[in-house]
């Protein structure tokens, strides 16, 4: 049993390392094979980081037990589906991403905590909604920071029990 509470501070670029490490062990935990992943998981990631540091307003959190890194969330702008044309005093989403918890550190807060710093980065900063896509390991802990489920809707167009199966469908990230 870990000894001590996990702590969230604010991430870093020294931390890019450890949420790269913990977004390719969440795909793989919600049910994507490794050799699924892109052989350029890594690159693509850490361009994403960076591409979202510079222009989505990125922020990390890192939750720490013991002096180490045990979970990890993503928080920044929602770069949206299709063209910004919404003024940002009316919509101004932000959009939480890659929130994981190290499996021994599970059902002790560590993941609300999180999403918690991330959402309150978000409002700070003048953001108008928040959006996430839950995994279904992580559903209930998003309802109960009073996310709702929305209106988005989804059809699945892979063959029944396809590559979209284990994380329940829709777009590239639709799950994390």
């Amino acid at each position: 049993m870990p000894s001590a509470s996990p702590s969230v501070r604010p991430g870093s670029p020294a931390d890019d390392a450890y949420v790269l490490t913990a977004f390719r062990r969440m795909w793989i935990e919600i049910g994507i094979p490794e050799g699924d992943l892109v052989p350029d998981f890594d690159a693509r990631t850490r361009a994403h980081i960076d591409d979202a540091r510079a222009r989505l307003d990125l922020r990390s959190f890192i939750a720490e037990a013991d002096g180490a890194p045990v979970g990890c969330a993503m928080a920044q702008r929602f770069a949206g589906l299709y063209p910004d044309v919404v003024a940002d005093s009316h919509r101004k989403w932000g959009y939480v991403w890659g929130v994981w918890v190290a499996p021994e550190h599970r059902r002790r807060g560590v993941a609300r905590a999180l999403v918690e710093a991330a959402v309150e980065a978000l409002r700070a900063a003048g953001y108008t909604r928040c959006v996430l896509h839950a995994s279904k390991m992580g559903r209930n802990v998003y309802e109960g920071l009073g996310f709702d489920a929305t209106t988005e809707l989804k059809l699945d167009l892979a063959p029944e029990g396809g590559a979209d199966a284990a994380t329940g469908g829709g777009p590239r990230g639709a799950d994390a």
